[in-house]
Parts: structure tokens; sequence; C-alpha cells
């Protein structure tokens, strides 16, 4: 295991990612968790929840179950106990637009006790032992009337006498599905606020680490242009920045309470279409050649389509059509998987999947199954691993595994990009100075072609031979390279002049022996080697070479090299 730290330095990075992830995610909810009973027993009585067999000092209650509602009305407390119309029990139907519900709790003395709750995405107003606690949009009887909020919001109660009654006037409008209108925490005012903290925390702090990674990823884009994943993974650390300020917690609405719910809900609906957008164009930029061309076009396409009518539909539409856009972004996750399942096996086996690519698949499986686990629990496919949800997690460990993946992938760019920097400053150092070479043979050339004509002119016509650099004086038996003698002698001129009369020719030794030395050729006579080796020593640098062809036709060949 050590010896893997020492060479995967990044696989401590992603592990401590993971830690840090869960933590941040597993203490608010266990924290719930394990002080809320889950006792499937625990109902109201007579319609009331007695709350006298729980030590409330201790433990922290949740209310999820029957209520008392009217439909159709928005009644005060006084006029609820005094209706005399049907008073329905049991879960609110989702088709309710205007209801009033009722919720009774006793407890075993008249002191503080705290209450927290979510509203619901409506318009909603809360009354407690007759006094109006707080609203979220206003509720009204009518579309016309109504304006739908959201809030989260914790309550101190005092009993009198024993009891609390709460009574929830809420009107649906906006859409698809009814509200919840129980769903309280109930406990001490001290591990009440601590859990609305805990609870709290989490989207805080996932707040601000989506903005340092956007931060980040935008600098590292600006910085290294050619590595794309920077950018799609900025864009995405940015879309869940406000995506987990509008959902869960709602931190944006305590900061901004005039924040619209509408335009809340909206741009929470766009940020599925676009995180489907965002993660095909990730995937295909970090694994070049899992996403193939039209499948990626019409996935894109698709999901793009769905934001112009985010924006302008109703949001009743808009929660009616959600589920198919939510459809599509499952679509999207089953493709990826099918190709990373068709490609991957073969690059692995070829050890092509490079380091940050293994940590964004760790993320990616982690994501999708957290995701599809919320979606299996929340319709009711399953009852899930856990109670609560754990998509938010799940989403947050692939954002920060994609940090490492994506940072150990910068850096990976940027060595290489030093690398070709450093071979592109080489190969022009070398053309530099291979043209500066070429100057200088230019400037030599054109000095030894002046030589040469000066000593040319000083030798009779029928005795001058040109070849290349050479200057042949045959009368004298004189050869001048670049304007200095040669000083052959007698066979060695001999020689070079008879290369020079049968150049590009192929010419056996027999025949350069019978031509120089005017008798037979003899193997064991060392006089034409020798003399051929001090020939080659003294023209070098003069244009011409003496080579030797084998084959069929083997011999020795004056021509230029």
């Amino acid at each position: 295991m050590k010896s893997l730290f020492r060479r995967c330095p990044q696989a401590i990075a992603a592990l401590l990612v993971l830690a840090v992830s869960i933590a941040l995610w597993y203490f608010p909810n266990e924290y719930a968790s394990r002080r809320t009973p889950r006792d499937q027993n625990f109902k109201p009585e007579n319609g009331a929840w007695d709350m006298t067999g729980f030590d409330l000092e201790r433990e922290i209650v949740f209310i999820d179950g029957p209520v008392e509602y009217v439909l159709g009305e928005h009644l005060t407390p006084e006029q609820f106990e005094a209706y005399g119309g049907e008073i329905h029990y049991g879960k609110v139907p989702d088709d309710a637009r205007a209801v009033t519900a009722r919720l009774i709790l006793t407890f075993p003395e008249d002191r503080f006790y705290t209450l927290a709750v979510s509203t619901n995405d409506y318009g909603e107003r809360t009354y407690v032992n007759g006094e109006m606690r707080y609203s979220a949009g206003s509720p009204g009887l009518t579309a016309a009337e109504s304006t739908a909020g959201k809030m989260f919001a914790v309550l101190d109660v005092l009993p009198q006498n024993g009891v609390v009654t709460i009574v929830r006037q809420g009107s649906n409008f906006v859409h698809k599905e009814g509200g919840d209108y129980v769903g309280y925490y109930v406990g001490s005012p001290a591990n009440i606020r601590q859990m609305a903290s805990l609870m709290q925390m989490f989207s805080a702090v996932s707040i601000g680490l989506y903005l340092c990674l956007f931060l980040l990823h935008m600098i590292l884009y600006l910085l290294i242009r050619g590595y794309r994943p920077n950018l799609w993974f900025a864009l995405l650390c940015f879309l869940w920045l406000c995506r987990a300020g509008f959902m869960g917690r709602m931190v944006y609405l305590s900061m901004f309470p005039d924040i619209s719910w509408t335009l809340m809900y909206k741009l929470g609906c766009v940020s599925i279409a676009l995180t489907g957008i965002l993660l095909l164009l990730l995937v295909r930029d970090q694994f070049p050649g899992i996403t193939q061309k039209w499948p990626l076009l019409v996935l894109v396409g698709v999901q793009a389509v769905w934001i112009p009518v985010y924006l302008i539909a109703d949001t009743v539409t808009v929660s009616r059509v959600k589920t198919a856009s939510e459809i599509l972004l499952y679509a999207v996750a089953a493709y990826i998987a099918a190709r990373f399942v068709m490609v991957l096996p073969k690059r692995i086996r070829r050890r092509e999947v490079p380091p940050e690519q293994g940590i964004t698949l760790a993320g990616l499986a982690v994501a999708f199954f957290t995701l599809l686990h919320d979606a299996m629990r929340y319709n009711n496919i399953m009852p899930g691993i856990v109670y609560y949800e754990i998509a938010d997690v799940g989403v947050l460990i692939l954002v920060l595994f994609q940090t490492v993946a994506v940072i150990i992938g910068s850096v990976r760019q940027l060595t290489e990009a030093r690398q070709d920097a450093q071979i592109a400053w080489e190969s022009a150092e070398l053309a530099r100075k291979e043209q500066k070479l070429a100057e200088l043979r230019a400037g030599n050339a054109e000095k030894d072609l002046e030589l040469q004509k000066q000593l040319a002119a000083g030798i009779p016509p029928e005795s001058l031979i040109i070849c290349g650099r050479l200057t042949l004086n045959t009368a004298g038996k004189q050869a001048f390279l670049k304007g200095e003698d040669l000083e052959l002698n007698g066979k060695e001129f001999d020689l070079l002049a008879y290369f020079i009369s049968r150049e590009s020719e192929t010419v056996s030794a027999e025949e350069i022996y019978r031509a120089v030395w005017k008798q037979p050729y003899l193997s064991t006579d060392r006089a034409f080697s020798s003399c051929l080796f001090r020939l080659r020593g003294k023209i070098e640098g003069g244009g011409y070479v003496v080579s030797y062809a084998r084959g069929k036709d083997r011999g020795y060949r004056f021509e230029k090299g």
C-alpha cells in the first residue's frame, strides 16, 4: 500500500477528497437520523401526536404521517375549530390546490421546544397556537390570489396545557405535485438549532467549494487553453454553485429573501439540462474517442431544447415535463456508461488510461450510483440503502474527484507543452545554427571560387582541369584544393586524373591498375589500395568522393558527395 502511494500520490488526494465529501454530508444527515425515531408504529392518536414518550432533551422526533385537512378553504385556527364541513384525515392529495391542514402535538410539560420545517414549493401561511408565525409567498384560493414561496423555518414554541396546535394554509397553483403538510423536526432548542446549522452547513460549504473550484479551473483554462476539460468543468462547478443555493436548504433564499421562487425553480430545472450538456462535453474532451459524433450532437441538442421550455413555460408545465428531462439526463448517463464499457477495457489492456481518467471514472461511478439510488427511492421503486438522499454527496464526490483529475491532467498538459516548447526552441536553435553554417559555407565557397579562378588564370588552358573545387595542372602534375597544393605524388596525381576522366562511371580495380600503373593487377599488390587511401584523405572537402560499388558490376566510382 505504501509503495502504491509513493507511485501514485494522486491516490492519496482522491482518498482525502472522498473522506472530506462524506464527512460534510454524513454528519448533518446522521445527526438528524440518529436522533430521529424510525418506528413505523409512531402514529397520531385521536388526531394528536404524543411527544410524552420521548426524551426531547436528547432525542429529535420527526413528525411524518397523516394530518387533518380541509379542501378548498383557507381557515384560521378558530375557523378550523368551528368548521362544520367535511374534515379529511390522511395525506393531502397531490391535485389539491387550496388546503388548510391542522397538526396537534402533545408535550409532557409547558416549556419551550423548537420545531424545524421546510415549507412547500408554493404559497403558505402557518399558525402556532393561534398566532401566525411565518409565511412563504402568499396563499390564495385562486391562482391570481396566490404567490409561490419557499423557506426553511426554525420556531420556538410554548405548549398551552401541554398542547401545540399548528394550522397550515397552503395553495398550490404552480406545481404538479402537492406538498407535505407535516415533516416537522421536534426537540429541544439546542438540539434543533444544532441540527439545522449542520444541515445548512453542507449546502454553504458546498457553495464555497464550487465557487473556489470554478475560479481555480477558469484560471487553469486561461493558462492552458489547449486543455478544454478545465473550461467544461469550471462551468459545471458554476452551475452547481447556483444549484446548491437554490435547492436543498435554499441558502440563497436566506441571503436574499426577496428572490423569486419561480426564478429559483426554473433555474434549478435549467441546471438539469445544462448538466447533461456539460457532462457530455467534458467526457468528449477528457476521454477522446469515447463519445461518437452523431449521438453526441443528438443528445446535446435534445438537452438544449428543454432550456427555452423551462424559461418560457409556466411552472406547472415545467414541473410536468421536468421528469422527461431527468429521464434524458439518465439517458446521457446510460450512453456514457455504455461507451465506457465498450471502449475502456481495450484501453486498460493496452495501458492507455492515464491516472486522471481513472479518478474521473471513480467519481462518475459514485455519482451515477447515488443519482440512481435517489431516483428509485423517490419513485418508490426501492426503499433505498439509507433513509436520506445521497445524490448531493455523490455529486460533490464527483466534483472533487474531478478536480484532482483535471489538475493532474493540466499538469501533464503543461509538462507536454513545456517539452514541446523545449523541442521547438531546440529545433529553432539548430535551424539558426545550420543557417549560420550555410551562410559561412556560402561565403567560403565564394572565396574558394575566387581563389580557383585566380589559380586557373596562371595555368595554360590545355593543361587545366577543373572538377568541383579541385584544380589540376596536367603539365606540372599539380592538384589544388581551395587554392592550396595537395602535394600529390606522381601515382596519386595520375589516379586522380583517371578518376576525373571516368567521373560517375564504375571501374574495376583491374582497369584502374592497367591505366595508371601500366601493368596487370595483382591482388597481392598493395600499391593501388595504399595510393587510393592517401588520395581519399587529400581530396576530402573537394566535393567529390571515391566510393565502392558492390554487386554484379562492382568497382570504384568517382562522384559528387
